[in-house]
């Protein structure tokens, strides 16, 4: 490729594909994300450098399997019934596709679910240079359209999002700046062809999971765009089996993202989650437990969450000091500007009457004193997870002074993100548990076959649970 002109005002693509060259715009629904899935909906838009309009394909695809997240591409099996299976329109998807410029959203995504699908109808395929509209604005086709004044009709519909796509680029035009090449297909047969639009059928689509509305106004940095585009698709049902993790890795692999790059994404995923739950003011039970638990299934630290999300969450309120409540102290208190210890601090409680306990859990204390409120110590943190009232030490020992109450806050809700480790599914507990199973799998491993354990199928399984993880 070679660096191009930087385009004038309103001056198309040209400077991308030469003036006498096309451009396809791409885009597929699918049965899932994976290399084993397949399309269900294809759409193609022909045009040439000025944004002319050449040519539209589409067409529902069968795909002899289950069509997958319907709550998504919003197609059921029973609109696929006259839909031609893909080797049937196969020669005439390569012919549109043969000499253009290919243009998709994530359109490695789109290049790798049609290519599948060419190469098992026979058809070999160089996709040239593409262009990612997603890499010039980091964010889903909807949001991106919203922000560059382009009408996307009704989003997951391949052929509304490849118009959507389509005017998307000419609205970025000026941040491509490689010349492209186009595509290649090999060899090419076009026949009379029989296909399925969407038309005539009504969409009552199951509600989108909660996760799914959260992560859709997100921006990602171009390097891992469409990285996190395909997390937000894997982790919308809040879980991530090995295949899943599979196919995260093989697409870093592909877009050449290090270990810390991709921890990165999951950084910016989750802290997109954050910034569209905090918005209104408010992170409801829904939205705090949907953000820890993709946060878990990310390996994101879950501080670093909570200390956004808590003050969105916190109930305060006054707590009288009456003897016979325990109290735990974590961490120095300061007192004009003089550091009280440990000893002083809980020497302060029992001569008012108060019980002192060293730790937190179920059932006590009914009040922890931190160093201020916002403490992230062991003690502190435990006492969020459990719901425990906590309250600054220079708040304690005023309440102390005066007899009157000591402001405090607690969590709304409490528990902790869990992830199963045989099938990658999260959940809330009441606690913290290392090498997790949810209920599904724990029953399967009481009713299911006890076979005879050896030294073999130990090791067999040890590899298994390896090849789980991310």
């Amino acid at each position: 490729m070679t660096r191009a002109q930087a385009p004038s005002a309103n001056a198309g693509i040209g400077h991308l594909i030469g003036r006498d060259g096309r451009i396809a715009v791409v885009d597929v629904e699918t049965t899932g994300v994976y290399n084993t899935d397949r399309v269900v909906e294809i759409a193609i838009v022909t045009l040439d450098c000025d944004g002319r309009v050449h040519d539209e394909f589409e067409t529902l695809i069968q795909p002899m399997r289950d069509v997958g997240p319907t709550w998504l591409h919003g197609i059921d099996a029973a609109m696929l019934r006259g839909a031609p299976a893909f080797a049937e329109v196969a020669h005439h998807i390569a012919s549109r596709l043969d000499g253009a410029v290919i243009v998709g959203h994530n359109v490695r995504f789109d290049m790798r679910m049609i290519g599948n699908q060419l190469s098992a109808a026979g058809i070999d395929i160089d996709w040239g240079s593409a262009i990612d509209t997603l890499r010039a604005t980091g964010c889903t086709l909807d949001q991106a359209c919203s922000e560059h004044g382009v009408v996307l009709e009704v989003a997951h519909r391949a052929i509304a999002d490849a118009r959507a796509t389509a005017g998307l680029l000419f609205a970025t035009s000026d941040r491509y700046l490689e010349t492209c090449r186009p595509a290649v297909a090999r060899p090419l047969r076009v026949t009379p062809v029989r296909v399925c639009a969407r038309e005539g059928h009504i969409d009552v689509l199951p509600p989108a999971p909660y996760l799914a509305a959260l992560a859709g106004g997100l921006h990602s940095s171009p390097d891992v765009a469409p990285y996190v585009q395909l997390l937000a698709t894997a982790i919308a049902d809040l879980r991530l089996t090995a295949d899943e993790r599979a196919a995260l890795r093989s697409l870093a692999q592909e877009l050449g993202l290090d270990e810390w790059e991709i921890a990165r994404a999951h950084r910016e995923f989750v802290n997109g989650l954050i910034d569209a739950a905090v918005e209104d003011g408010v992170v409801t039970d829904d939205e705090h437990g949907d953000i820890c638990r993709a946060a878990a299934l990310l390996g994101v630290e879950i501080d670093a969450v909570m200390v956004r999300i808590e003050p969105f969450r916190a109930v305060t309120g006054d707590m009288d000091l009456i003897p016979g409540m325990s109290v735990c102290f974590t961490g120095q208190g300061e007192l004009g500007g003089v550091v009280i210890d440990r000893k002083t601090q809980e020497g302060m409680a029992q001569k008012h009457g108060l019980v002192v306990v060293t730790s937190v859990t179920k059932n006590r204390p009914d009040l922890v004193v931190a160093a201020d409120g916002d403490s992230r110590s062991a003690n502190a943190r435990r006492a969020r997870e459990l719901g425990v009232p906590i309250c600054s030490f220079s708040e304690f020992a005023r309440a102390l002074e005066s007899g009157g109450p000591v402001p405090s806050a607690r969590a709304a809700s409490a528990g902790a993100a869990m992830v199963c480790i045989t099938c990658g599914s999260s959940w809330m507990a009441p606690r913290k548990v290392l090498a997790s199973v949810c209920v599904d799998c724990s029953r399967a491993r009481l009713l299911g076959p006890k076979p005879t354990e050896t030294a073999s199928s130990t090791a067999e399984a040890h590899c298994d649970k390896k090849e789980q993880t991310v």
